[in-house]
């Protein structure tokens, strides 16, 4: 059975390969289409230097950055931008003119993948924005899309007893060692599939960047929460799926079917916030039907993390970790021992 677990599995994460490769293919089409993006988008700079009002300075710093300076009383722009070249760029605009469209917006800060954007007004008028490209991306964030990968991967997977009974079991129970041991390695296998998954999805994000800009990734303090919750969510999500269906026959598609609408069920109706007492009723059950939910355990530990203290992060990331270890546990001895139960 194990080494037919390796072929379902083999399988399941060739597809996967045809689809992210797929993606990056898709990604590096983008990335030759675009290849004048970084000139492009600074053709602005381009034209406010040619501005007949505009006084501009170019030098170089000693480590190879280049700095140009554009001033424009009339228009009463100030820039600075800093071309670093792949370690990317920084631009600051100071815009003093009350009439321009995003002097009447109110402070903000923006972050999309490596483009941080800030946005501060000034008293007597007008706006200061920076602007920086190729900013640092915490690995975390590469690890959550693995994650994502890896909970379809446990779906697929996680039916992998079921299977079994569906006409092979006759066979998987005439192999010279014990059920207990064939369970265990089934789902070994199934495990390593489950991390190649994440893995491949990490790395397609890394090399998705790479074609861009040089990836830089940073480490926070709550990178170690994140993976830990990334590696053993889906892990738990695909013990709990072959508990529930070690002991079907047949039907067991719609069981893992049903499950994912189920799961977020809960998650939504444990996020409920009402003061109407059937509401709150449905709140409370959701909220104690989580504690066994894998899927309730990813949102509220990636929230605390990114806003929380240090202890919290860490006191938090053993809460969660360890639940989700008991969770893996008791699923894992429920689908054994219901597959010992099931006679051919």
């Amino acid at each position: 059975m194990a080494y037919v677990e390796w072929l379902r599995v083999r399988n399941t994460l060739k597809v996967l390969g045809i689809v992210l490769g797929a993606l990056f293919a898709l990604a590096l089409v983008m990335r030759l289409a675009t290849l004048r993006m970084q000139y492009d988008s600074l053709a602005w700079v381009t034209m406010l230097q040619k501005n007949a009002g505009s006084h501009v300075t170019q030098t170089w710093l000693p480590d190879g950055t280049q700095r140009i300076v554009i001033d424009n009383p009339k228009d009463k722009v100030h820039v600075v931008m800093l071309n670093r070249g792949y370690r990317g760029i920084d631009v600051t605009v100071t815009d003093r003119s009350a009439t321009h469209h995003y002097a009447r917006k109110v402070d903000n800060t923006g972050v999309f993948g490596v483009i941080r954007m800030t946005q501060h007004r000034l008293p007597g008028g007008g706006v200061v924005m920076h602007v920086r490209t190729n900013g640092s991306v915490e690995f975390s964030d590469f690890l959550v899309f693995g994650g994502l990968l890896a909970l379809i991967v446990a779906s697929i997977l996680g039916s992998a007893f079921a299977k079994e009974n569906d006409g092979h079991l006759e066979l998987a129970f005439t192999k010279p060692i014990s059920r207990v041991a064939l369970g265990l390695q089934t789902m070994a296998v199934d495990v390593a599939g489950i991390l190649l998954a994440i893995a491949a999805g990490a790395v397609l994000l890394i090399a998705t960047q790479a074609l861009f800009m040089v990836p830089r990734i940073s480490f926070g303090t709550e990178t170690p929460a994140v993976v830990a919750l990334v590696i053993l969510s889906p892990i738990a999500w695909y013990a709990m799926l072959v508990a529930a269906t070690a002991s079907l026959q047949r039907g067991y598609g719609a069981v893992v079917g049903f499950a994912w609408p189920v799961a977020l069920g809960i998650v939504g109706g444990a996020a409920i916030r009402s003061h109407n007492a059937l509401l709150i009723l449905v709140r409370d059950v959701a909220r104690v039907v989580g504690y066994i939910d894998p899927i309730s355990y990813m949102h509220p530990t990636i929230a605390v993390t990114r806003v929380a203290g240090t202890a919290t992060v860490y006191m938090t990331s053993l809460w969660q970790s360890t639940a989700l270890v008991v969770l893996i546990i008791l699923y894992a001895a429920a689908a054994l021992w219901q597959w010992r139960r099931v006679e051919a």
